[in-house]
């Protein structure tokens, strides 16, 4: 914005796109001076859409204290495991948070401030499976593959870190289930010549 009359948006004539003009006008969102439209709203556009749900189902983040529980934001669904999983330390506007639980029915991770002077770092197992092989070549020493493949992610456990010096303060053990992505690859296997 501001849009001219007579503009183009993208491929749309200036006969539909004034259409969709007059009625953000109309609404208040926008307002007509000169033969120009301007933004007139107080909220940004692009706020009304969240990044965050294109991965699935955000989780929303819960501070919880003695007088309220409070939204304080959401993750996307992918980066909850590694990022918020319990006992996670987890920093939100200047504020060091420690997760409590991760529902993974309701999509709500419950948080609660602390002073602990520790970071957590997930421990990530992951494993890649030849689900169905398409296409192979057999060359001298090795061999190429095509096909479909399955890559399975869990998160086993996390490492407490201190602040400070990167020290090893604990580790500790989780109970998560595994991200699977079904997608094709391609893959090298080797001879055992090459390999000893």
């Amino acid at each position: 914005l501001p849009f001219k009359k007579n503009d183009h948006f993208g491929s749309i004539e200036w006969d539909h796109t004034s259409q969709y003009l007059t009625i953000l006008e109309e609404i208040g969102m926008l307002h007509e001076k000169n033969d120009k439209y301007f933004w007139n709203s107080d909220l940004y556009p692009a706020n009304q859409i969240s990044l965050r749900s294109i991965l699935g189902n955000p989780f929303i983040l819960i501070n919880i204290t003695d007088e309220e529980t409070k939204q304080i934001g959401e993750i996307d669904q992918k980066s909850a495991k590694k990022m918020i999983y319990p006992g996670a330390i987890y920093l939100h506007n200047g504020w060091i948070y420690r997760v409590q639980s991760l529902n993974f029915e309701t999509h709500i991770a419950a948080l609660i401030k602390t002073k602990d002077v520790y970071l957590t770092e997930p421990t990530v197992h992951v494993s890649t499976k030849i689900e169905k092989e398409i296409l192979s070549i057999d060359l001298d020493s090795y061999k190429k593959g095509y096909g479909e493949i399955k890559i399975e992610e869990t998160v086993i456990g996390f490492k407490k870190l201190s602040w400070d010096t990167g020290e090893l303060l604990g580790q500790h053990d989780l109970d998560l289930e595994s991200d699977d992505l079904i997608t094709k690859g391609l893959w090298l296997s080797f001879s055992e010549e090459i390999i000893n």
